[in-house]
């Protein structure tokens, strides 16, 4: 049986995890809106997710952030994280974006 501190921390992790996830979304929106290839690169959104969110209003997105279903997740190709993890714990600046995406995209095999 759960007491009431553990109620109150799933309560608070649960907003913590809408919030992270509309942020999210809502960021994507705004990328897609730009540059779909550019939103696929920086977070990770395919298909189906680029369409709704294309034509989805803001309630409908913060429906999906409360929902159940993972969105957010870290995605960090196995070769870069040595060097990314290294290079954040000496507090490096680790370039421009355009030089995460090319990383990323050479990981995934990506033709540039």
């Amino acid at each position: 049986m759960r007491d009431a501190v553990h109620e109150r921390e799933g309560t608070r992790l649960s907003e913590e995890i809408f919030r992270l996830n509309l942020s999210y979304l809502l960021v994507a929106r705004h990328i897609i809106a730009q540059d779909e290839h550019r939103a696929e690169i920086l977070l990770g959104v395919e298909e189906p997710l680029i369409s709704w969110l294309r034509d989805a209003n803001t309630s409908a997105i913060a429906t999906l952030a409360s929902s159940p279903v993972a969105i957010y997740k870290m995605r960090l190709p196995k070769k870069a994280a040595t060097t990314l993890f290294a290079a954040c714990n000496e507090m490096r600046w680790l370039g421009p974006i355009h030089v995460a995406m090319t990383a990323i995209e050479e990981s995934r095999g990506c033709p540039g």
